[in-house]
Order: structure tokens, then sequence, then C-alpha cells
């Protein structure tokens, strides 16, 4: 198996300020394929 590991922003996984202010209700995303990284869906990581 193999494993990549990005290293993104400070706060970017998991920002609880951003949580509130947009209304999204959700728990956060810490796993993404390969394909969700080209995407930086990191940027956005709330399952809703």
């Amino acid at each position: 198996m193999k494993i990549n590991v990005e290293v993104v922003p400070k706060g970017t996984l998991y920002d609880r300020s951003e949580l509130l202010e947009v209304g999204v209700v959700g728990k956060p995303q810490y796993l993404y394929s390969s394909q969700e990284m080209r995407q930086k869906k990191y940027l956005k990581s709330c399952k809703v």
C-alpha cells in the first residue's frame, strides 16, 4: 500500500470559526483521495 502525506496550511482541515461563519453542519474530512487533493477539496473539508 502506498501512502502520500501532503501538508496543508494550519487550520485548513478543521477551522471551527469558518464552520460557524458559513453555517455548514457536518464532520470534518481528514482523508482524501489523490483526485480530491488535486481538486483541493481540503479547503472545504466538511462532509454534509
